[in-house]
């Protein structure tokens, strides 16, 4: 086979490395400034004591540090001691629960042998905060799928696509949120303005399951007025039943 000449071989373009592009594009950070520093004052006596406003802003930075940390101290030992009540109080409210057979009179009240008093507070938030498929699956384990059925529910929420309302209409001329913004919902599907495969991803579809507004008040109804139901109630709810201590 005859060789090729030198100047007829044909030299392999070079690939392409988008990769390589990216990172030369990539733009560098910047670096992080390192602020502005005030110094205080430094007015000091023949002793070399602070003296007059030095003395009181110099002694105030070491004043503010320390009742931060005062802060903090006190906020530990509050939600310490809270935990401690929130513990006695949920025991207590699931027995009473399981007794009466219903969800006691609220609020209630935490009283020591002082008479000082702090409340535990139990919200039902069942229509507002979501619960998980872990919490879900938790809840059939323990109670079954009949009863978790009776306990919660799905929602379905449409939202318009954000990706898809930024697009640009086939024509170019608009974004599907200006073509959106202009026709009502019956239009919609009869709207030439916009492509098949538009109109079908304009909405989202988002499923969420939620605890059944009804469930606290029928718990010890639906736990069999069982006290370790009730609690394991409690535990799988959640954020659903928002409980803590109020002072």
């Amino acid at each position: 086979m005859a060789k090729k000449s030198a100047a007829t071989a044909t030299v392999a373009a070079p690939k392409p490395n988008l990769f390589a592009k990216a990172k030369e594009q990539k733009a560098e950070a910047p670096k992080k400034s390192k602020g502005t520093v005030f110094q205080l004052p430094k007015e000091l006596d023949a002793e070399g004591k602070l003296v007059g406003d030095s003395a009181v802003l110099n002694y105030a930075v070491t004043e503010a540090l320390e009742a931060s940390q005062e802060e903090k101290t006190a906020k530990n030992k509050g939600n310490l001691a809270k935990g401690k009540i929130a513990k006695f109080a949920q025991g207590e409210l699931v027995k009473t629960i399981a007794k009466l057979g219903v969800m006691p009179p609220t609020p209630v009240e935490v009283v020591n042998h002082n008479g000082e008093s702090v409340t535990y507070v139990v919200q039902n938030k069942a229509g507002q905060n979501p619960v998980s498929e872990e919490q879900i699956e938790l809840l059939k384990a323990e109670f079954g799928a009949e009863l978790c059925a009776l306990m919660t529910e799905q929602r379905e929420t449409y939202a318009f696509n954000p990706e898809t309302m930024a697009e640009a209409t086939p024509d170019g001329k608009n974004t599907v949120q200006d073509v959106v913004f202009e026709i009502v919902s019956a239009a919609l599907v009869e709207c030439k303005r916009l492509s098949d495969e538009q109109k079908a991803n304009i909405i989202a579809a988002t499923t969420k399951n939620y605890l059944r507004e009804t469930a606290l008040p029928r718990v010890a109804e639906l736990c069999g007025a069982d006290a370790n139901r009730i609690d394991k109630f409690f535990e799988f709810a959640g954020s659903a039943v928002v409980r803590y201590v109020k002072v």
